[in-house]
């Protein structure tokens, strides 16, 4: 096949929805990506969770998506347990029948050995905690997207899935059964996944190709593009409105180039009309903020709201653009105050909050010695003190008996005192 993508694609209705209509449409997504994987056996990958946290960026920022609304799960978040919680509880027990469903999935896909496939493998998704000697119990199968399809009502419900299942090496792919040099799989279990009214199939790679990452772009060939399309280079007819179908087109263009014919992505499924993810004819730019924090666990306010705790760090999505102050507090340290710009762009912003008071825990063996701190006793062992000022003392531990011992030491955060 020459072509640069593969497209099997029906209209149910014709035109494209108004902007009426999709303010009716409550939008929902679930939002994958891994990088690093449990087990050993498993390589990690490099840009799943940049690709998950940019898709989570442009849904909730650029496209409408209620942040309440999507669940991102990254890394070891994503275990099989809570990504079908998510799919299979979370989705179903909210969306609508006149909703929009998105569920993206960045990481690896490996094939097994399985006389029920016509092609003769099973295909799954690996999620942060599977085995790959037994991806029957640990990872996730294709079919069984389908009966989680089955569970969710939505008008429209689109999976993309920047993961490959051909176990080639390289790229977001494993697990080729021994003394299988290429698989010959076919796109069967994608039909059947998209043969709903309204099901859409997008994934980056045909079923014997590779889903390639690429340094230079810092995230998957595929989902750089098609974020790069749906923010704008994708909109031919110069309407400002921008549809998943267009993201693709142009991302099928992209990586057939860039890959020089060896990925082409596809799309399988029948659209209930054109399915429009951007409207930027009347629309204020906003973006989310990566706020982490040294040490972890601080409050983040903005516009004198609590926004949450950075555990390590936090996301405030749809923000305006443009500067905002950030006001971090954590007990035993100083509120630092921080002026931020919000763009697409942003770099997270990492804010360091100095210690008001400090604090050391100090032990003996045996227990029960005096403790003297900068010349003044400060009762026996074991002692834990959290009113120092932060820095240096001279702590003096003595005992009948014993040869006294001098430290002078530097203590840490009240909340986290340091030991000697």
């Amino acid at each position: 096949m020459n072509s640069a993508c593969v497209a099997v694609t029906a209209l149910a209705l014709t035109g494209l929805w108004t902007a009426q209509a999709q303010q009716e449409r409550r939008k929902w997504a679930v939002i994958v990506g891994i990088n690093d994987y449990a087990h050993p056996k498993v390589r990690d990958l490099k840009y799943a969770v940049p690709d998950a946290r940019a898709l989570h960026g442009f849904l909730v920022d650029e496209a409408g998506f209620p942040a309440d609304n999507v669940r991102l799960l990254v890394n070891e978040q994503a275990t099989l347990r809570e990504i079908k919680r998510a799919l299979g509880d979370f989705v179903p027990a909210r969306a609508d029948a006149n909703d929009m469903v998105v569920l993206f999935f960045a990481g690896h896909g490996a094939p097994e050995t399985s006389a029920a496939e016509p092609d003769g493998y099973a295909k799954y998704l690996i999620p942060y905690d599977a085995d790959p000697e037994s991806l029957y119990s640990t990872a996730l199968p294709m079919d069984e997207l389908q009966r989680i399809f089955q569970r969710i009502r939505a008008a429209t419900l689109v999976l993309i899935a920047d993961a490959c299942y051909s176990g080639a090496s390289g790229g977001r792919t494993f697990g080729a059964p021994a003394g299988t040099r290429m698989l010959e799989l076919n796109t069967r279990f994608l039909d059947e996944l998209a043969k709903a009214p309204g099901r859409i199939i997008v994934t980056a790679s045909g079923p014997n190709e590779v889903s390639r990452e690429d340094d230079r772009l810092g995230h998957g060939l595929f989902t750089h593009h098609l974020l790069e399309g749906l923010r704008g280079k994708a909109d031919r007819d110069s309407d400002s409105v921008l549809t998943l179908r267009e993201g693709y087109d142009y991302a099928c263009r992209q990586v057939f180039e860039a890959s020089k014919g060896q990925q082409r992505p596809v799309w399988k499924g029948e659209e209930a009309g054109p399915v429009a993810l951007v409207d930027r004819r009347a629309r204020i730019e906003r973006a989310s903020l990566v706020i982490q924090t040294q040490p972890p666990g601080a409050s983040i306010f903005l516009g004198g709201v609590m926004r949450g705790v950075a555990r390590p760090e936090l996301i405030v999505p749809g923000l305006p653009a443009g500067e905002h102050e950030v006001i971090a507090k954590l007990e035993g340290f100083a509120e630092t105050r921080r002026k931020v710009t919000v763009s697409r762009d942003a770099p997270p912003v990492s804010i360091t909050l100095p210690a008001t008071r400090g604090g050391l825990r100090i032990t003996s063996t045996p227990a029960g010695a005096k403790v003297i701190v900068d010349g003044i006793e400060r009762g026996q062992t074991e002692l834990a003190l959290n009113d120092l000022a932060p820095g240096a003392h001279q702590v003096e531990v003595t005992m009948t008996g014993y040869a006294p011992t001098s430290r002078r030491t530097k203590c840490g955060p009240a909340r986290l005192p340091a030991s000697i």
